[in-house]
């Protein structure tokens, strides 16, 4: 459905039962779908909430507001639309670092938080930097640019199928909205991780090429009490092709 999220309209699900909620947020120009699988298994026990964020599937913004700050307001605005006073937090990829900031400005309004397939730091984009020749060759050459890029998030065997799902939910976004947040998006939480005293989970694939395993180690060795869990064999989006294994970990965590 869609709710009304201050001036913008989002995309919005909530399904199942059971308080407190859990609320997941995607990565990049990833739909709320890139949870999907691990929210249906977890809401057999629990309401779970997702969203498509500005710059992603049906929730559209102009270019200019795909930024850490309003991606973060976002989320209490969806809190809030959704009578949601606190609730387990969940981030993949660009999302993990949205929600620890998150976390980091309203502690009292989570219970924990899990992080999948994230890092504490993205730096400033630059000329020669990586994620600015990934949004020029974007913006020259989107279809090829798009299939690397999605090998390189689903390199498990035998997982076609996948690709092509993933294909469709980041082909929902508008063309321009995918290096506006490549070069919009910087984050610095390492120095700030210590101020993360909730109970965290971080899950990062082994063979993740995208955020190396280096990135999810990092967020687990700077907060305090924080789970890890890697996983072998597995890349970048492991809530689409290790759903089982990711709900598992997230019921045996906020079970705890």
């Amino acid at each position: 459905m869609f709710i009304k999220v201050g001036e913008r309209m989002m995309n919005t699900v909530s399904f199942g039962a059971g308080d407190p909620p859990l609320l997941a947020v995607g990565g990049w120009i990833g739909t709320w779908q890139v949870w999907r699988q691990p929210l249906e298994i977890l809401s057999r026990s629990h309401r779970c909430i997702a969203y498509d964020h500005r710059g992603s599937g049906q929730s559209l913004a102009e270019a200019s507001e795909l930024h850490l700050e309003g991606l973060v307001d976002d989320i209490f605005k969806v809190m809030d639309a959704m009578h949601v006073d606190r609730c387990w937090l969940a981030g993949e990829s660009h999302g993990g670092f949205i929600a620890a900031s998150a976390v980091l400005r309203h502690p009292s309004r989570f219970l924990g938080l899990i992080i999948v397939s994230s890092t504490p730091f993205l730096e400033e984009i630059s000329q020669d930097n990586r994620r600015a020749t990934f949004a020029d060759r974007l913006e020259t050459d989107a279809d090829t640019t798009l299939r690397r890029f999605i090998q390189g998030c689903i390199p498990e065997a035998d997982s076609d199928h996948l690709r092509r799902w993933l294909r469709s939910i980041l082909a929902e976004a508008e063309p321009q909205y995918g290096p506006a947040l490549m070069r919009q998006m910087a984050v610095d939480l390492r120095d700030r991780l210590s101020e993360l005293c909730l109970p965290t989970l971080v899950i990062h694939g082994k063979q993740d090429v995208i955020v190396p395993p280096e990135g999810g180690k990092a967020f687990a060795a700077g907060i305090a009490g924080a789970q890890l869990l890697v996983l072998d064999g597995v890349g970048h989006v492991p809530t689409m092709t290790r759903p089982v294994e990711v709900a598992s970990a997230i019921e045996h965590f906020i079970g705890r």
